[in-house]
């Protein structure tokens, strides 16, 4: 996405299945200006990933995916000039100050057109795959073009390609970009689930100002703000959506915090007086946003009571689930989610004790998602720890995809109860009043639960349903699950003599189970 530099227009590139092409809007009435719909290739329609409007406005160019560059004369629309072909999949667009020289990234070169004679030449090649580029801008005479590479930012000469300057940098990732006035260099980024990076440099010097690493989603998209006091960050996961998050720039610190959409956020854009920020969403839609309204964390009232253990760890009370379970791709298990308590104060004298948050609100920012709590109720009279309460029994049906279906059921032994959904939806709890724990615990290693192998706990899948049970008492934790390795590209007839011993105990506490599951949500004190 680009704004035209008198900001009256907004421009964005779009492709995907059997579309792409490159809309604009009047910014003011946000009235459709003009549409270019690409001509569709014989292996997939002409997507455009990058466009951007010359500093003097009588220019827009796009980049397809496939590197072709597409200029227009503004106001004169209708089928654009090529000035470079079939360049490589773009990483960024940059005109240079004086609108004569268009810049071209792409996943192996950089390449640089004359706009005035309309030549163009590689101005770089790479030798290797580590060796993308971004282009981040111009410097202000123009003579020399910003460009990151793995690991470093080099200055280079527009006339012969040399490097001038180098500067280290914490790795490339999805961005690289110079502010307007040309005083900061702003680089990083990162996937879904790979570590991320964001850094800020002196464009001057190549100084480090300020790195952040602590952002929870994927990563993709950056802005710096003309006037150059915000920064902002977008990206976010296929599914939870889009994620996006306003910095101040002179102390890198975050100041708002929103979600856009159902899919990542793959761009953005100031408006020239920095009142506006649009953010473009993988699916296709553009959200504006006041840029002096975007202020704080995004809190979410939540519909349900969330049931889980409250503990601490490095100062802070968290919100766990009632048992570790089997997660995808894992050998052991895990805790499937935890959230930090927003205000521990609350819930001080309860680290320890199974709650349920009845009345509360999830506070999200770039870096986390918190638990607000308003009105909440201890599930146990007795801390899990330290006491009595601490032996448990847990019986567990849990499937992915379908993280919020099965259940997971767990006995304390002081007589309380709790069940949820995986993730963490309150279904039953209370107290049975008749439950003889022990009795409970000699049933089961009767039935022959301590006979079923441990190995494998669990199948290593992405995708998968796993029962289990875990059983602890004397500070021993003792978990059985019908997990087995299976080939599954093959037919399978019969189950492993494993899955048969232990789908034998637990279809036999099945009738127990459900009756726990249908025994609604009621604190007994």
């Amino acid at each position: 996405m680009a704004y035209s530099p008198d900001g009256q227009l907004l421009a964005a590139g779009y492709g995907w299945n059997d579309q792409g092409g490159v809309k604009i809007w009047n910014a003011r009435d946000r009235s459709v200006v003009q549409t270019w719909v690409a001509k569709k290739t014989e292996k997939w329609p002409e997507g455009v990933n990058k466009v951007a409007f010359s500093p003097d406005g009588r220019l827009l160019a796009a980049a397809t995916r496939s590197g072709d560059v597409l200029v227009w004369k503004v106001g004169i629309w209708g089928e654009p000039k090529r000035i470079i072909l079939k360049a490589g999949s773009p990483t960024a667009l940059v005109f240079s100050p004086d609108s004569r020289l268009l810049a071209l990234s792409s996943e192996f070169a950089v390449f640089l057109c004359d706009l005035k004679t309309l030549d163009s030449r590689k101005l770089s090649v790479r030798t290797g795959p580590p060796q993308e580029f971004i282009a981040a801008g111009f410097s202000e005479d123009g003579t020399q073009l910003a460009v990151c590479r793995q690991a470093a930012i080099q200055w280079w000469d527009v006339a012969t390609g040399r490097t001038d300057k180098s500067w280290e940098i914490r790795g490339l990732g999805f961005f690289c970009e110079l502010s307007r006035n040309r005083r900061y260099l702003l680089n990083g980024g990162g996937a879904v689930y790979r570590d991320k990076n964001v850094e800020l440099l002196n464009a001057l010097d190549g100084n480090s100002l300020a790195r952040v690493s602590e952002i929870r989603s994927g990563l993709f998209t950056s802005a710096i703000s003309h006037s150059e006091r915000w920064i902002a960050l977008g990206g976010g996961n296929y599914g939870p959506g889009g994620d996006l998050s306003l910095w101040r720039l002179e102390d890198f610190r975050e100041i708002a915090f929103t979600s856009a959409g159902e899919f990542p956020v793959m761009d953005l854009a100031f408006s020239p007086d920095d009142s506006v920020l649009a953010a473009g969403s993988h699916d296709g839609v553009v959200f504006l946003y006041s840029v002096e309204q975007l202020r704080g964390p995004e809190r979410t009232k939540q519909e349900y009571q969330l049931c889980g253990e409250v503990i601490r760890g490095n100062n802070k009370l968290i919100i766990v689930p009632v048992a570790n379970v089997p997660t995808p791709m894992r050998k052991e298990f895990s805790n499937a989610w935890g959230l930090e308590v927003a205000e521990p104060n609350t819930l001080a004298n309860f680290a320890g004790y199974p709650v349920a948050f009845q009345d509360w609100e999830i506070e999200s920012t770039a870096a986390m998602d918190r638990a607000r709590v308003s009105k909440f109720t201890a599930l146990s009279s007795q801390p899990i720890t330290g006491s009595k309460s601490s032996e448990s029994v847990v019986f567990g049906d849990v499937q992915n995809p379908g993280w919020d279906k099965g259940f997971v059921v767990k006995l304390y032994g002081g007589g309380s109860f709790v069940a949820a959904n995986n993730s963490g939806k309150c279904l039953a709890y209370g107290k049975l009043s008749d439950l003889d724990f022990a009795t409970l615990k000699d049933r089961l290693v009767h039935e022959g639960f301590l006979d079923v192998p441990r190995d494998p706990l669990t199948r290593g899948l992405d995708h998968y349903r796993t029962r289990f049970i875990a059983l602890s008492f004397g500070g021993d934790l003792q978990v059985r699950s019908d997990a087995e390795v299976v080939d599954f590209s093959k037919p399978r007839t019969q189950l492993t003599k494993k899955e048969e011993e232990f789908a034998r105990i637990f279809n036999h506490e099945q009738q127990f189970i459900e009756s726990l599951l249908q025994a609604g949500m009621r604190v007994v004190p």
